[in-house]
């Protein structure tokens, strides 16, 4: 089978590799990270979202020379310190929507060891299900001051998005985040070209036939230096997410269409929007979240 998928250089190596997902929230991070971890212990140490935002994407993204920030981080020396170690003896696996901020600095520090894989999932539904985790409304504060990228950043590609950002729905300025994402995924794809890089796409492994499925875990798990074991295929049916949020906010799926960089982007990544998209998962009521506030103050019966 040839892997069209698979930029497939410098892939023999006496090193254990440094694997690092470039991906958005909402793509299945939480299911791969819990099942290679339990699948794949002896062989491979795997982390979700290790440094939670400290790696700054508003500030790092796009950077090509290591860091952007001047200052030394001590939580992340350690953690690159941990990795260094790590990889002496086993893979390292790290599956965080952030780390995409940190692969000039990872290449920098880990060279030829380094694999990468892109990890994309149809922009509406990310969207979507970013506005039930209230992104862009300032809450958690953290993540809205160094994660939750805008126009205004320095490494932003798609400044133009300055003059009507304040106009933007909830939904379309996620929309912006999952373009910024992938064109930068894109970009470290040609910038690093002699660095192996694999394509994922969410619906080949969560939404396809078992076939499909099976055959792409025989192309990722290999990439990854791991041996295809049929406990991985078998764990698909078993979701694991522990934030299935829902939202009153306004969700126009239709917006997409005012945002051409994000079709065109979409469309190449094999994405077409000729059909209705359901999103009923991501909504929610004002009847039905007073009822929910209710439930929380009614007394618990023993045994229900």
């Amino acid at each position: 089978m040839k892997h069209l998928n698979v930029q497939n250089k410098r892939l023999q190596r006496t090193k254990p590799s440094m694997i690092v997902f470039l991906c958005t929230p909402r793509c299945g991070t939480q299911w791969l990270a819990k099942n290679l971890s339990e699948v794949y212990s002896d062989e491979a140490i795997t982390r979700h979202e290790p440094t939670e935002n400290d790696y700054n994407l508003r500030v790092n993204l796009g950077t090509t020379n290591g860091r952007a920030e001047n200052k030394t981080n001590t939580k992340l020396e350690k953690h690159f310190t941990f990795i260094e170690e790590i990889t002496q003896n086993k893979n390292y696996i790290e599956i965080a929507w952030q780390s995409i901020a940190e692969i000039s600095e990872f290449y920098k520090r880990f060279g030829d060891r380094l694999k990468i894989i892109h990890l994309y999932r149809n922009p509406v539904n990310v969207a979507a299900s970013l506005v039930t985790h209230n992104w862009y409304t300032g809450k958690p504060k953290g993540r809205a001051d160094k994660s939750e990228l805008t126009p205004f950043d320095a490494g932003a590609t798609l400044k133009e998005y300055k003059d009507c950002w304040n106009d933007l729905t909830y939904f379309e300025k996620n929309l912006y985040y999952w373009t910024e994402i992938n064109l930068q995924a894109i970009e470290i794809k040609y910038r690093y070209n002699s660095t192996p890089f694999y394509s994922l796409k969410f619906e080949d492994l969560f939404e396809a036939s078992k076939e499909i499925s099976r055959i792409t875990l025989h192309e990722l798990l290999p990439f990854m230096g791991l041996k295809y074991n049929p406990q991985m295929l078998d764990a698909l049916h078993i979701r694991h997410d522990n934030y299935r949020y829902r939202t009153v906010k306004e969700i126009n799926w239709k917006n997409l269409f005012n945002h051409p960089q994000t079709v065109a982007l979409a469309n190449k990544m094999g994405y077409k929007f000729d059909s209705r998209m359901e999103l009923d998962r991501y909504k929610s009521s004002f009847l039905r979240r007073a009822v929910r506030k209710v439930k929380q103050y009614l007394p618990v019966e023993n045994g229900l």
